[in-house]
């Protein structure tokens, strides 16, 4: 059974108001990636190592151009397609403490950022 791919046009392009297709913003862009692999991990056989291996190289060019938010977002992004890439090795219990740390990361962050 072959597993439903997103193409790479679909992942990158949204509609704009007129009806034209205009490049996504890299956030959503790593977000649907992410998805794509997360569904592919509950599926039978193992993951696109090519679809894992190319998302963290485009990752890890783009996080030196990025603000500060930014890089910690991609940074956190990276760590969940570790963890994602982990569950074909029936690695659950790591996931599940992955999840967690990055979670309480989250809460950490959002503590210590100032409020309007």
């Amino acid at each position: 059974m072959t597993r439903p791919m997103m193409t790479e046009s679909a992942a990158t392009e949204r509609p704009t108001a007129d009806g034209a297709k205009a490049a996504a913003s890299p956030q959503v862009e790593a977000a649907t990636e992410l998805a794509v692999l997360a569904s592919e991990a509950v599926q039978p056989g193992p993951p696109d190592v090519a679809r894992l291996s190319g998302f963290r190289n485009r990752l890890l060019l783009e996080i030196p151009g990025l603000e500060e938010v930014e890089r910690d977002a991609a940074t956190a992004q990276l760590g969940l397609a570790s963890l994602i890439d982990g569950l074909h090795e029936q690695r659950y219990t790591e996931f599940a403490l992955g999840l967690l740390a990055m979670a309480a990361e989250m809460l950490t962050t959002v503590e210590r950022s100032p409020g309007p």
